[in-house]
C-alpha cells in the first residue's frame, strides 16, 4: 500500500471517530491500540525478520518514556524535539545492547535481555533525584500550537489519534520497503540459516545490530507517545509484563506479517476490554482463548487464513508466514 493511501486511511479512522462522537475512555483505548501497534511492529523487525528473540521491549520502551519525559518536563524541551530524543535514546541501547549480545544464542540471548530490562528498571527506582523513583516522574502534556493561523491542540484525543495513526503509516510503509529492500532479505536469510547467510557474503554483525536498532526505536517512540499521552510514567508499567503482552499480539496475529502483528496489536488491546464483564473469570477466559488461537492458529491468524484459497491470493503478495518445511533426511 502506498503512503498516500496509508496516510488516508488515517485521517478516515479519525474522521469516523469524531462523527461518531466517542467517549474519552473509548478514544484512549484506541490511543493504546495504536501505541501497542508500534511497538509489535518493533518486534517483527528483530524477531519476525531477524529471526532474534530480544525480551527487552519493555526497557526501551521504558528509554524513550524516561528521556522524553525528563527533557521535556525538567529541562523544557518542546515535546516534539524531546519524542525524537527519546526514540534516538532507544535507538542507542539497542546498538550496545546488540553488539555484546550478537555471539549469544537461544535462551542465553533471552536472559541476557530479560537481564538487561530488569537492571533498567532498579536504575529508574534508585535514581530518585532523576527519575522520581517508584513515585513516578509528571510528563509534560502537549499544549496547542499555532500553524498558518489554524490551531491545533495536540493534547485532544482525536489529534492525539491522529498523530498516533500517521507515525502507524509512515513506519508500516517504511517496514514494508524495507522487507523488500536488499536488507531485508538479509534479515530474513540471517533469519532462516545464519550460516548459509554468511557464506553468502551476508555482514552478520551489521544486520543484527541494525535490528536491534530499529525495534529499539519504535519501542521508544511508542513509549514516549504513551508517556506524553497519559503525563506520567513509574517503572511499575515499564516491566517484563508488558514485553509479554506485545510477543503475545505478535505471535498471536502472524509474527512474519506486518498485517498480521497489526491484527494481533488490536486483537489483544481490544479483548480484554470486551471481557472485563466477566470479572474474576476474566483471566481465566482471557488466558484459556489465548491458548486455543495459539493451538488452533500456531503460525499466527494470518497463518492460518493463507491456509484459505480467498485469503491467500490476497495475502501472498504481502506475507510469508508459514514456517519453510524441513527437506526429508534420509
Amino acid at each position: 500500500m502506498r503512503l498516500l493511501q496509508l496516510v488516508a486511511l488515517a485521517f478516515l479512522i479519525c474522521g469516523l471517530v469524531n462523527l461518531l462522537g466517542l467517549s474519552a475512555y473509548t478514544g484512549s483505548i484506541l490511543i493504546f491500540a495504536s501505541i501497542n501497534i508500534l511497538l509489535c511492529l518493533g518486534f517483527y523487525v528483530i524477531f519476525g525478520l531477524t529471526g532474534i528473540l530480544s525480551l527487552a521491549h519493555a526497557a526501551f520502551m521504558a528509554i524513550g518514556a524516561y528521556t522524553s519525559g525528563i527533557l521535556s518536563s525538567t529541562y523544557g524541551w518542546p515535546i516534539p524535539a524531546s519524542v525524537l530524543a527519546g526514540t534516538a535514546a532507544a535507538a542507542l541501547a539497542g546498538a550496545l545492547l546488540g553488539i555484546p549480545t550478537l555471539r549469544l544464542k537461544s535462551h542465553y540471548l533471552v536472559l541476557v535481555t530479560i537481564a538487561f530490562g530488569e537492571v533498567l528498571r532498579q536504575m529508574l527506582i534508585n535514581f530518585e533525584g532523576l527519575t522520581g523513583g517508584l513515585t513516578g516522574l509528571a510528563v509534560a502534556m502537549p499544549s496547542p500550537v499555532e500553524w498558518f493561523g489554524v490551531t491545533i491542540n495536540p493534547g485532544n484525543r482525536t489529534v492525539y489519534l491522529l498523530i498516533c495513526l500517521l507515525s502507524i503509516a509512515v513506519v508500516v510503509f517504511a517496514l514494508d520497503r524495507l522487507r523488500r529492500s536488499r536488507v531485508g532479505h538479509s534479515f530474513e536469510a540471517v533469519r532462516d540459516d545464519e550460516l548459509a547467510a554468511s557464506v553468502v557474503g551476508i555482514d552478520l554483525t551489521y544486520t543484527k545490530i541494525l535490528a536491534f536498532v530499529i525495534s529499539a526505536a519504535l519501542a521508544g517512540y511508542g513509549g514516549a507517545l504513551s508517556a506524553h499521552f497519559v503525563g506520567f510514567i513509574s517503572p511499575d508499567y515499564f516491566t517484563f509484563d508488558i514485553t509479554v503482552l506485545v510477543l503475545a499480539m505478535v505471535v498471536i496475529g502472524g509474527k512474519r506479517s506486518i498485517v498480521g502483528v497489526i491484527i494481533g496489536a488490536l486483537l489483544l488491546t481490544f479483548l480484554p476490554e470486551a471481557l472485563r464483564s466477566l470479572q474474576d473469570w476474566y483471566p481465566t477466559f482471557y488466558g484459556v482463548l489465548l491458548l486455543l488461537t495459539l493451538w488452533l492458529a500456531p503460525y499466527g491468524i494470518v497463518g492460518r487464513l493463507e491456509q484459505i484459497s480467498f485469503f491467500r491470493k490476497l495475502l501472498a503478495p504481502r506475507t510469508a508466514v508459514i514456517e519453510p518445511v524441513e527437506a526429508a533426511r534420509p
